[in-house]
């Protein structure tokens, strides 16, 4: 994982290799900088198959051709799609409705992001839409949305190790408690993920935002060439 951190992209340490490095103890990470649990259902490990049929299937259910008119409509529809599939999946299992809402609303708000990207991006090449192709980039989309929700904790707790003190800061984003700001006694500062108490569906969502923000960009590009193709809502165009 990257993020945007002290106005820089960086990619975050994996945990074991930090704690490796400095001859931590096993208990190290986000839990023993908090005192709020993770309260997360296990059916993101456990209904694999299910989830992967969702990100495989709604992708496929937008609009073959996509047009100005009805870009901004489409991350609500997908948002409301998702919250369906992900309701279905969770009959008889512990998902919880908060799980759903927040999955189905965060790959919305993606979408949405996607929706203005595309809008700014038609009007700045005068409606090019082989411009507007070669300039989408969504893995940069993404990684605006992820970063707008990174906050690191003002407050740094003390940790001492070897007989150093550290100062360590919880780094949070939409997803929970994903890692550590960890300022050693040496004042070097390392940051860390560590997704113990993050939302386990943070790669569902990412992949599934991504695979639907690649293909909003591809109707819109052919929207404009041979005339717009209507039906249905949810239909899939041929």
């Amino acid at each position: 994982m990257k993020l945007t951190l002290a106005g820089e992209l960086r990619p975050l340490e994996g945990l074991e290799a930090f704690a490796a490095e400095y001859g931590l103890p096993p208990e190290f990470g986000t839990p023993l900088f908090t005192a709020e649990p993770a309260n997360h259902s296990p059916i993101w490990q456990t209904q694999t198959a299910e989830l992967a049929q969702i990100q495989l299937r709604l992708p496929t259910l937008l609009p073959r051709a996509i047009t100005l008119a009805n870009l901004n409509t489409i991350p609500q529809t997908m948002g409301l799609l998702l919250h369906g599939e992900l309701l279905a999946v969770a009959a008889g299992t512990d998902l919880t409705r908060d799980e759903v809402e927040f999955t189905a609303d965060d790959c919305r708000n993606t979408l949405e992001a996607v929706a203005y990207k595309l809008i700014q991006l038609s009007y700045t090449h005068g409606h090019d839409k082989a411009a507007v192709r070669r300039d989408f980039n969504m893995a940069n989309i993404y990684q605006e949305v992820l970063d707008s929700s990174v906050l690191v904790n003002e407050r740094a707790e003390e940790y001492v190790h070897k007989g150093e003190l550290w100062a360590v800061q919880l780094i949070q984003s939409v997803y929970g408690r994903i890692g550590l700001a960890v300022t050693t006694a040496a004042g070097q500062t390392r940051y860390v993920a560590d997704d113990q108490l993050a939302f386990p569906g943070i790669q569902f969502v990412a992949m599934l935002a991504m695979a639907i923000g690649g293909k909003m960009a591809e109707g819109f590009v052919r929207g404009s060439k041979g005339g717009e193709e209507r039906g249905g809502r949810g239909e899939r165009r041929e």
